[in-house]
């Protein structure tokens, strides 16, 4: 029974109640971490958007990408850093961090790839890409716990 406890206890934690509260902190960033990882695989291996949408692969990886900024974006707004500022420094500030988030892991991604042999095991390149993604989405999420902890202590005043 403790098992079965536990499990619900992590599932609640991992995916909670759905409100308009949540939808923002939590669902669409975790959307724009998984857009990330996914729009990571596409730049590795390419070939794989474009057999599972073979007529629309360049909008459905511009929209994956779009998808990351906008889970990203939300991530950054509703940080505690940035509690205290009006909502349209906020935007500024939270479009501005996301985009270079992306742009700067997309950019890093594809050096690394090119140090990859051309004849790579596709399943090992999609492997890569998805721990790098992770990997950077970590470090970017340990660097706004950093700041967010160098802040005195402010509760999140913009959704009531």
């Amino acid at each position: 029974m403790s098992v079965l406890k536990r499990l619900s206890d992590w599932r609640r934690e991992v995916f909670p109640s759905l409100t308009s509260r949540t939808l923002q902190t939590h669902y669409l960033p975790l959307c724009g971490a998984a857009s990330h990882a996914c729009f990571t695989v596409h730049i590795y291996a390419p070939h794989l958007l474009a057999k599972i949408f073979p007529m629309y692969d360049l909008a459905v990886s511009n929209a994956i990408l779009f998808t990351s900024h906008l889970g990203i974006g939300f991530y950054i707004y509703h940080r505690p850093h940035l509690c205290e500022l009006p909502s349209s420094t906020r935007i500024e500030y939270s479009a501005f961090a996301s985009l270079i988030f992306n742009f700067g892991s997309l950019l890093f991604a594809v050096l690394v790839r090119a140090l990859f042999p051309h004849r790579t095991n596709a399943l090992l390149k999609v492997v890569f890409a998805a721990t790098l993604s992770c990997f950077l989405l970590s470090r970017g999420c340990r660097y706004m716990c950093h700041i967010d902890s160098r802040m005195r202590p402010a509760a999140d005043k913009t959704i009531k």
